[in-house]
Formats: structure tokens, C-alpha cells, sequence
């Protein structure tokens, strides 16, 4: 019988308000400090981390160049004791589903090669919208790749997507087809 990744068998994804609850729970018992952050302020860098690639492991030296060792210390710990809680409860959030899939495609070659070889193809339009990890998912698991971006129309900065992503990362591996005229 085949081992299905722990990741891949969740089954919810939390609600807010029970992120919500966790995230304020946790601030109170682990930030030291007078003026405590808002769980959404925490949820963000949380993310931010996720997105990033960066394991629990290393999250107290990457908050620490955010925000300072010691507060950074807090963090760290928070999250630790976030993805716990996740793990505990069976939920993903959106940010999870994105890491533990590039964890996988990065660390498992039983992973990497099924979902390797699962699409020849990969079209992604909006391309432009879509943060550097997803991005990067897309295009290591399809052979060939077709994207379609307009950076002048970019909107989703907050998720994550910046124009840099089209123009820079991939510049041996593209061409590029200019539509300069709009009907």
C-alpha cells in the first residue's frame, strides 16, 4: 500500500474565526512584549515564511532579520505552535497547501516524479497574479509551459505576485511575445 504524504490527507481548511482564536491565544501566551500584534498582523508573516519556503525550523532567524531577535524569538515560536495546532486539528490553510507541495516537489523524488510526469502541458493565464512559489509549482510540473502576463495590469500584490517574477526568474527559459496593439 502506497504512503500518502500526512499533508495530502487533511481534509479543511480552518475557518477564520478559528484561526482567529488560535493566532490570539497564542500571541497572549507567547509575545512578552506591552504592545502585542494582531492575529492578522501574525497570520501575515506566517504566511510570508510559508511562502518563502522557509520551515519552522528556520523561522527564528527569518523573523529575526524582520523584526528583530527578540521579537522575532516570539514569533518563531507561534508559529511552531500555529502549524501544532493545524496539524492537530487536520487543517491547511491556503499558504500550507503552496509549501508542502514545494517541499515535496524540492525533497520527496517519489512526489516529484508523480506529479512530474502527471501534465505535458501547463497553460496559466494571469500569470502575472500568481506568487513566485505557485508559479513555480506550475512550472516544474508540467514539461512545457505556456503563460500569459500583462505586469501593467497586475493586481495581487498582496498574495504574494510581483512583476518581477515574469521578467526576471525565468529569462533563459522564455520567449517573449509583445501585444502591443489592443483590439
Amino acid at each position: 500500500r502506497k504512503r500518502i504524504p500526512w499533508w495530502l490527507r487533511r481534509e479543511n481548511v480552518p475557518k477564520d474565526w478559528e484561526v482567529k482564536k488560535s493566532l490570539d491565544e497564542l500571541i497572549d501566551k507567547f509575545w512578552k512584549g506591552d504592545e502585542k500584534p494582531g492575529y492578522n498582523e501574525v497570520w501575515s508573516y506566517i504566511d510570508y515564511a510559508k511562502s518563502q519556503s522557509i520551515g519552522p525550523d528556520q523561522s527564528f532567524n527569518f523573523y529575526g532579520k524582520i523584526i528583530g531577535a527578540l521579537q522575532g524569538g516570539w514569533l518563531a515560536e507561534i508559529r511552531k505552535e500555529f502549524d501544532l495546532w493545524l496539524a492537530r486539528s487536520k487543517q491547511l490553510t491556503f499558504a500550507d497547501m503552496l509549501y508542502y507541495v514545494d517541499r515535496g516537489l524540492r525533497n520527496d523524488p517519489q512526489f516529484k516524479s508523480k506529479w512530474m510526469n502527471k501534465w505535458t502541458y501547463c497553460v496559466i493565464d494571469e500569470a502575472h497574479d500568481t506568487s513566485q512559489m505557485a508559479l513555480d509549482i506550475l512550472l516544474k510540473i508540467a514539461r512545457y509551459s505556456f503563460t500569459v502576463s500583462d505586469v501593467d495590469q497586475m493586481m495581487y500584490r498582496f498574495s504574494g505576485a510581483k512583476p518581477e517574477v515574469m521578467t526576471s526568474d525565468y529569462a533563459d527559459n522564455i520567449q517573449t511575445i509583445k501585444l502591443e496593439i489592443n483590439y
